[in-house]
C-alpha cells in the first residue's frame, strides 16, 4: 500500500475515561490513543513510554502492548484499518493473546513498520475530537467524513515522524510560504539563506527534509503552478507571466515549463482554458 492509498475504515472511535485492558495484548488493526487530560505509562513490546496531555501513540497490526498507572486519564481512542478491505467487520476486534494476520507495510512509509509515540502534539486533538463527534452524532455521511478527517491526521503524523518537531520548524513553513507567495523574487538559496538568517547548504537540506524535493526543485515546481495560474486567468504574454513567476525570460520560461508539464505553455493555455 502506498500513502495515498490510505483510506481509513474507522471501526471504534470514542472520547472516554480509558479502562484499559488487563496485560499485554496483540490488536488485529491499527490503534491509536490521544490522552486529552492526564497521564499513563503504556509498555509496547520491551520499552515503556510515559503519556501525558497531547501524547499521541499508534500502533500498528501485530504489536504487542499494555496500558497501566492511569491518573486522570481522558483519552481519544480509536480502532481502524487503513483501508476498506475489511469494512463490513463493524465489530471491534478484542485485543488477543498472541499476533494475528500480515504485518502492516507502506512501501512509501518505512515509519509505521512499528509503533508511532509522539508527545506534545497538540495539532492531533481538533482531529481528534472532530472524527469521535462524527462517530457519536452519526449524521449523515458521517463515515466518510471521519476517515477524511483520520487519513489527514495520519499523513500530520507521518509528517511529524518524518521531520520531528524543532525550533527551525516553524521558520522553515515560514520559509516554504514565503516562496509560494513570491515566485517572482530571488530565491535562491543565498538570498533565502540572508534574508531567514540560514547558511544556503542548510537551508537547502532543511527544505529538502520538509518537501521531498531539493531548493531549486521546489522553487521551479512553485513557479510553474504560479504560471499555470496566470496562463488559464490571464491574457498576459509569455513574457508578462515568465517576469511575475521569476523566470529569466520567456524562453527559459517554455523550456522549463516543458520539462515539467510535458506541453508548452502556449498548449497548456488553449487546453485548459476551455474548461473554465
Amino acid at each position: 500500500m502506498l500513502i495515498s492509498e490510505i483510506n481509513p475504515f474507522i471501526r471504534y472511535a470514542s472520547i472516554t475515561n480509558f479502562r484499559p485492558y488487563d496485560g499485554y495484548g496483540y490488536a488485529n488493526d491499527c490503534r491509536m490513543f490521544f490522552v486529552l487530560s492526564g497521564k499513563c505509562r503504556l509498555d509496547i513490546d520491551e520499552k515503556t513510554y510515559y503519556l501525558t496531555t497531547h501524547s499521541l501513540a499508534m500502533i500498528p497490526p501485530g504489536i504487542r502492548y499494555k496500558f497501566s498507572e492511569f491518573e486522570g486519564v481522558e483519552m481519544g481512542v480509536f480502532n481502524f484499518d487503513l483501508d476498506q478491505s475489511r469494512s463490513r467487520v463493524r465489530h471491534t476486534y478484542k485485543l488477543r493473546e498472541s499476533p494475528q494476520g500480515k504485518p502492516l507495510h507502506l512501501r512509501d512509509f518505512s515509519g509505521f513498520e512499528g509503533p508511532i509515540v509522539l508527545d506534545r502534539f497538540e495539532r492531533a486533538e481538533k482531529y481528534v475530537r472532530g472524527i469521535a463527534e462524527e462517530h457519536t452524532k452519526r449524521k449523515l455521511f458521517y463515515s466518510e467524513r471521519a476517515s477524511g478527517l483520520m487519513k489527514i491526521l495520519i499523513c500530520d503524523i507521518f509528517r511529524r515522524t518524518s521531520v520531528g518537531e524543532s525550533s527551525s520548524s516553524e521558520k522553515i513553513e515560514k520559509i516554504i510560504s514565503y516562496i509560494a507567495e513570491n515566485p517572482e523574487k530571488d530565491l535562491t538559496g543565498e538570498a533565502l539563506g540572508a534574508k531567514f538568517g540560514y547558511h544556503p547548504y542548510y537551508l537547502s537540506r532543511l527544505i529538502k527534509l520538509h518537501t521531498g524535493n531539493t531548493l531549486k526543485q521546489y522553487v521551479i515546481s512553485v513557479r510553474i503552478r504560479a504560471a499555470k495560474n496566470l496562463l488559464k486567468s490571464t491574457d498576459l504574454s509569455l513574457s508578462d507571466i515568465a517576469a511575475r513567476c521569476g523566470f529569466e525570460n520567456a524562453a527559459y520560461f517554455s523550456n522549463a515549463f516543458k520539462a515539467k508539464t510535458k506541453m508548452t505553455p502556449g498548449k497548456y493555455r488553449r487546453e485548459k482554458t476551455e474548461y473554465i
